[in-house]
Order: C-alpha cells, then structure tokens, then sequence
C-alpha cells in the first residue's frame, strides 16, 4: 500500500477478504518480504502502542500485533 494512512484503517477485513491480495508483498507466512520493505522511516500508534520501522524494514503482520490465522 505504501500508504501511512493504511494502518489506521481497518486492513484486517481486507486480509479477510483478500488473504493472497496481502500474501503477494507480505508472503506466504506474513513475515514480509522486499515487495514489503518500508519506504522510508515511520512510526505508527498501534493499538495502544508506538511501533517504528526503519527505512528497509520488512513489514510483517506480527510486528504490530498477532498474524492472522493462513
């Protein structure tokens, strides 16, 4: 998505919905992948919590919180 305002939304129905949609960047197992590599720094409040990616890193579902069953 490459979008910062993604996390804000609720991307989990879309997961629901689209599970390979998400697993095409992400991969099979929702660790990320170079197709998931964040643009540039970023830090996202999180269900009550500040996470922070650095430029390069993989974006995965369990940084945040629990993957999603797959």
């Amino acid at each position: 998505m490459n979008d910062g305002r993604w996390v804000d939304e609720n991307h989990g129905d879309f997961y629901e919905q689209n599970k390979n949609g998400c697993k095409a960047c992400h991969g099979a197992d929702l660790l990320g992948t170079v197709l998931a590599a964040m643009p540039t720094a970023r830090t996202f409040a999180v269900e009550g919590k500040q996470i922070s990616y650095a430029k390069g890193d993989l974006v995965a579902c369990n940084r945040c919180h629990s993957r999603p069953s797959l």
